[in-house]
Formats: structure tokens, sequence, C-alpha cells
């Protein structure tokens, strides 16, 4: 190995200083608040790959621990290649406009974590890379209003990420005791034995986020949430599964069950009426699908759920996060979400215009919040 390494430690260092060049020095805008970080952080691995080649690479009892600095450097160097690269050196004004929209949202509702970037580039519709702050969502999403409360989802696993505790409570524990108590007073004749229930409570900790996640966005923006939920579920073409039992390690749970979580948080958030408006809709969606899962609704408990939409309420109340119903600024994120709703249930006909008007007027043209 000590043979190769004088040739990769060489190549690595190129890979830095290309790195390095490819950022841009001068930036304003969003931008600005990231480079602060991102080219010193660059320069440091870049310094570090000229003192690997200063090392006795030649060596072959220093074979090992120089192999280890060269790979360390070489991942910190491929996260800021994958992630954060792409998003700085391909901003473009889609990016800086939702970027811009989202910060000044971010700024209304007291956001206390760090503001992400957004970026139109996305094949996967909406992600986040939470440790990075980079929301990915699809091209043209600056020209849609619809789906941008997604965004609020997006947030949520920063939010998380930054406290966890906080967010999701004592919900993991009150599954394990319902594990308990549903063990101990099963029909001894249910298919549902200890290893299902042990896989349930293994899932619950992967869907957890997912649950908190849309809480969180439901408590930010309110029923908008819950209609998109809908939309995106039509749009997706999965509401013939929405009554699935994933326990396979997949960190989605069923979009039936994540609809409870929504509902029932607008229901705690006193808007009752939205949420029957909206559980109505989607019984009529739900009507397509296929049967539950066996095992469904052992799977997915009302007390569960409703414990999640009481969890983060809390959470988001402590943190000081406003909530949807007290958003006045007519380009408040909040706002331009329900106004959006109601008016394409009201008069499809007249919504494009609307939408058209409603992008100039917030989008198009956002200011620089302040960095807080």
């Amino acid at each position: 190995m000590h043979r190769s390494l004088p040739g990769l430690a060489a190549d690595l260092e190129i890979r830095a200083e290309t790195l390095m060049a490819a950022l841009p020095e001068s930036v304003d805008g969003p931008l600005a608040e990231r480079m602060r970080d991102l080219r010193p952080r660059v320069g440091l691995l870049l310094e570090e790959t000229r003192v690997l080649q200063r090392s006795s690479l030649a060596d072959p009892g220093e074979a090992q621990s120089n192999l280890r600095a060269f790979q360390m450097i070489s991942r910190e160097l491929r996260l800021i290649e994958q992630h954060d690269a792409p998003f700085v050196t391909r901003f473009s004004d889609a990016d800086r406009a939702l970027t811009l929209f989202s910060w000044a949202f971010l700024a209304n509702i007291g956001w206390p974590f760090t503001r992400p970037l957004v970026a139109t580039f996305s094949h996967e519709y909406y992600w986040v890379l939470p440790r990075q702050a980079l929301i990915g969502v699809p091209v043209n999403e600056d020209q849609r209003l619809l789906g941008l409360v997604d965004l609020c989802h997006e947030l949520g696993h920063i939010a998380f990420l930054a406290d966890a505790a906080a967010f999701h409570g004592n919900v993991l524990s009150e599954v394990k005791a319902w594990a308990v108590s549903h063990r101990r007073s099963r029909d001894p004749t249910s298919t549902f034995d200890d290893t299902f229930l042990a896989d349930v409570v293994t899932s619950w900790r992967l869907w957890l986020q997912e649950f908190v996640c849309d809480a969180i966005a439901t408590y930010l923006v309110g029923p908008a949430y819950g209609w998109q939920h809908l939309r995106l579920t039509c749009v997706e073409g999965d509401h013939a599964m929405m009554h699935q039992v994933p326990l396979d390690g997949e960190e989605h749970p069923a979009d039936e069950a994540r609809m409870r979580v929504i509902l029932a948080t607008l229901a705690l958030l006193n808007d009752a009426a939205q949420a029957d408006a909206i559980r109505s809709h989607w019984l009529g969606l739900a009507a397509f699908a296929d049967p539950p899962e066996p095992g469904y609704e052992v799977a997915y408990p009302d007390a569960l759920l409703s414990a999640v939409a009481e969890t983060v309420i809390m959470a988001c109340e402590e943190k000081g996060l406003r909530r949807y119903g007290l958003a006045s600024d007519s380009c408040d994120l909040a706002v331009v979400a329900n106004e959006a709703w109601r008016r394409l249930r009201a008069d499809p006909s007249s919504y494009k215009d609307w939408e058209r008007m409603t992008i100039r007027q917030c989008l198009e043209a956002p200011a620089v919040p302040a960095t807080p």
C-alpha cells in the first residue's frame, strides 16, 4: 500500500485544489452565509493534503496511519463534492428565489435552527440533508405554489436533528408500553404474534421521525399541508397502497396513518372544520385503495398517532415557533399556501392567473431576510 500512497496523495491534492477553484469567491444573498464556512473548510482540507504529502508516505511502517489520514480527507472532500458544491456552484435564480422565500418564512415563524439552502434540481421530489441544511426540490417549484408546504416537512428533519428528544418526547416509550399491553390482552387465536409486535416497535423507531415532520409541517402551515398530502398521494399514484404495514426497514409509514397524524394535529389546533373537510376528500380517495394489510390497525393505533401530534405541538410551542393561524404577512408561506388551496377548490378556472400573480409578488423579487 505504501507504494500507492504518494500518487494517491498527489491526486487528493488536485481534487482539493479543483474543488476550491470551483467555489465562487465573491457571492451575496443566501450563498454568502454558506460560503463563509465552506471555503475555509475546503482550504483546511487542502492544507491537510499538503501535510500528508510531506509525510513519509513511502515508509511501510507508516502506511496504515497514512492511509487513515488519506481516507479521512477524502471522505470530507467527497461530502462537499456530492452535497455542498452542487448547490453553491449551480445556484440559480430559481434557487435564490425559493431560498429567500423560505428564509422570509423562517424569520416570520421564529425559526431557531439552521437556515437551509433550497435548490431546484431534485429528481426524487423533495428531500433534505439535515446535517448540511440542504433541501432539494423538483424543477419549476419556484413557479408553483401548492407543493411548497412540503418544504416544512423537510424543515422538520432539520429541527428533529437539532433536538430529537423534544420532538419525539415519550412516544417511543408509549409505543413499547402499547405493545406490552396488546400482547397481554390480545385474542389467543390472533395471528399477530410477539415477532410481529416486536417488528412494529422497531419500525416505529424509523417511522416516528416522518410522523413528527408531518406534525411540524401541519403546525407551521395548517390545512394546506393536509390538502398537499392528498394531492401528493394522487400525483405519486400511491393511493392504492395507503394501508400498508412496511416492516422491512422502510422509514416512511403508510400514507393513511400519516394523514391521521395531520388531522389529529389540526384538531388539536382547533381547526376541526378543515380537518373534517380534508378527511371527507381523503375517504373518497381511500375508496379506491387496496384493503388494509393484516395488522394495519395494530401497527397504527389512533392513540399513538395522537400522541405524536400532542408532543410535536408542545415542542413547537416551547421552541417559540409560530403556528399557522397567527400568520399575517400576505407573502408568508402559511398565508399563500392556504389561500392557494381555498382558491383552487372554490374556482379552479381562475386559479392559474391568481397563482402567477402571487408568484410575481412573493417569489420573483424577495428581500434578503436578516441573519438571525
